[in-house]
């Protein structure tokens, strides 16, 4: 007789349910990660998200956006640099990112980015780029999850996460929001 036949066939179910519980576990581990350069083309999208959130509309138009904001992340250059990027990834896809360095780097990150978007055709010269972080801190510059994948946790993983409690360290966060997304 079977263990599962001895106890009405619990402990089979019982192995099964842990047996799942176990691939869970194993599955949510990966989830989160460092960004790399080849995340750059799933990555420019949801940057150019956080400006469509905020009613941005470059004048320089969304293809020349996106092929700037691609170029910069693969060559880890400007604010949204790969190197700056803790992402949430499940079967391969990225659902989620969030992009945070210290508040000291930002005016050279800022500097950094500029002439990718020039070399798309952006005219900067009336543009200015507020600087919204200082020394001693560490900037949380953008914080997107794809809209389909929104309401699930996502953020709040991205910034509970170890590797965003790591990439912290000692150094107090910065944030700013839009008023309308108070």
């Amino acid at each position: 007789m079977s263990s599962g036949e001895k106890d009405g066939g619990k402990s089979g179910t019982r192995k099964k349910e842990y047996a799942g519980a176990d691939h869970l576990l194993h599955r949510i581990a990966p989830q989160l990660r460092r960004a790399r350069a080849e995340d750059a083309e799933a990555l420019a999208p949801m940057f150019l998200g956080i400006w469509q959130d905020m009613r941005f509309a470059p004048p320089w138009g969304e293809a020349a956006s996106l092929r700037a904001l691609t170029k910069s992340i693969r060559d880890d250059k400007g604010r949204f640099a790969w190197r700056n990027n803790i992402v949430w990834e499940e079967d391969g896809t990225l659902r989620g990112a969030v992009c945070v360095y210290p508040g000291v780097d930002e005016g050279q990150l800022i500097e950094e980015f500029i002439p990718y978007l020039e070399e798309e055709g952006a005219k900067l010269a009336n543009w200015s780029f507020a600087q919204e972080s200082k020394a001693g801190e560490m900037y949380l510059d953008a914080l997107y999850v794809l809209p389909s994948y929104r309401g699930q946790g996502i953020g709040s993983d991205l910034l509970q996460g170890p590797m965003m409690q790591t990439a912290l360290g000692e150094d107090p966060l910065r944030l700013c929001v839009a008023r309308r997304n108070l």
